[in-house]
């Protein structure tokens, strides 16, 4: 494409890309993140109740226990639909291989390749948005479960006296 239009577009569709990729790769980290918490909220759990198998736990500890679990699976959920397969409107491979054949040298070719790319874009740009909103869902999900399982310790610690 030798216009500026078309390296524009050729731009936004890398740009919009790199989005993607990057919102992947920061759902991992929560993933990551999410799983380390339930397991040590369960090996907290596993420790208050072996020491005691009759320890009374307040209904508030309790609350915040399992905020704190659901919303760690919250999160889980949220960054396992990231990896879901995106819808992207993408180029059929035969289709193009016949069409670069018949009209490589036609006028306006480089228009067609543009065309193509920014129906690319549009698809991307939307099915960034759908992941985006999900990371942040699965963000503000694990930083609830933060918060309660904060809440947890701290009431666990004044129980305790």
């Amino acid at each position: 494409m030798p216009n500026d239009l078309g390296d524009l577009i050729k731009s936004e569709v890398d740009r919009a890309e790199a989005t993607m990729k990057a919102a992947r790769e920061r759902g991992q980290a929560v993933l990551t993140a999410s799983g380390a918490l339930v397991t040590l909220l369960a090996g907290v759990l596993a420790l208050a109740l072996g020491k005691d198998a009759h320890l009374e736990l307040s209904r508030f500890l309790v609350v915040a226990t399992i905020t704190a679990l659901v919303a760690f699976v919250a999160a889980t959920v949220l960054v396992l639909l990231i990896y879901m397969p995106s819808q992207v409107v993408a180029v059929d491979d035969e289709k193009v291989a016949e069409f670069a054949k018949a009209n490589w040298a036609d006028e306006g070719w480089d228009q067609q390749v543009a065309i193509v790319l920014a129906s690319y874009l549009v698809s991307l740009r939307a099915a960034n948005k759908s992941l985006l909103n999900r990371l942040a869902g699965a963000v503000i999900a694990e930083v609830i479960g933060i918060a309660s399982a904060a809440v947890m310790a701290v009431s666990m610690l004044v129980q305790s006296k």
